[in-house]
């Protein structure tokens, strides 16, 4: 079994994409978990792949000897709490996405992400030597509705993230909003799970209209 995992590994990983040992887990559900990880660490052990976090690893470049293996931490957080594989299960949020958007000039040095990994209260992380602040989200996270939710984050809290009014704010939201495909019914249910104050100035700005026009 264990040279099934070792292929697998070899075989479906890119050098350079990150490894996570829950993953794997998953992905070999009929064995147990600490036969997994031994496995796992024979491999980092022999040089196969590099150990990048707690419960990451990731495959090296082939010349690797002659520079010591590195992983992006945007890789690892990427992997961890925004990607899995295709599927979106996370998203940023506060200043850094208000500032993606053009709405602030500022930028936070802590950021702040919301993903399905994450349950409960929110809560800080060191991953590598960088903070993150992790948030559990009001709805499950996919491609088709995380910039909706990203949007109606920014309403929540808008006087603090935007340096704009309103009204020139909704141009550029509804902008990045210009690719979102959700019905009116499935917009309803995600904007109903957040507090009264976000609902009314999220219909005041015009987004929900325009994203129904479409």
């Amino acid at each position: 079994m264990s040279s099934k995992i070792v292929y697998k590994i070899m075989e479906e990983y890119e050098e350079g994409e990150p490894i996570l040992t829950e993953d794997v887990v998953a992905r070999f559900h009929n064995l147990p978990a600490g036969t997994i990880r031994q496995q796992l660490k024979r491999m980092c052990d022999s040089g196969m792949i590099v150990r990048a976090e707690r419960g990451v690893y990731f495959k090296p470049k082939k010349n690797y000897i002659l520079k010591k293996p590195f992983l992006s931490t945007r890789k690892i957080i990427d992997a961890m709490y925004l990607k899995k594989g295709e599927k979106t299960i996370g998203y940023i949020t506060g200043i850094n996405f208000s500032n993606q958007i053009g709405l602030t000039t500022q930028t936070a040095s802590i950021e702040t992400i919301v993903s399905n990994e994450i349950k409960g209260a929110k809560r800080e992380k060191k991953v590598v030597n960088v903070k993150i602040e992790l948030q559990a989200p009001r709805r499950m996270v996919t491609q088709e509705n995380y910039k909706l939710m990203q949007v109606l984050d920014l309403f929540g809290r808008f006087d603090e993230l935007s340096e704009f009014e309103l009204e020139r704010a909704a141009g550029n939201i509804n902008n990045y909003l210009k690719d979102v495909e959700l019905d009116k019914e499935k917009m309803e249910e995600i904007v109903d799970a957040y507090p009264l104050k976000t609902q009314v100035l999220f219909y005041k700005s015009g987004v929900f209209n325009e994203l129904t026009r479409k």
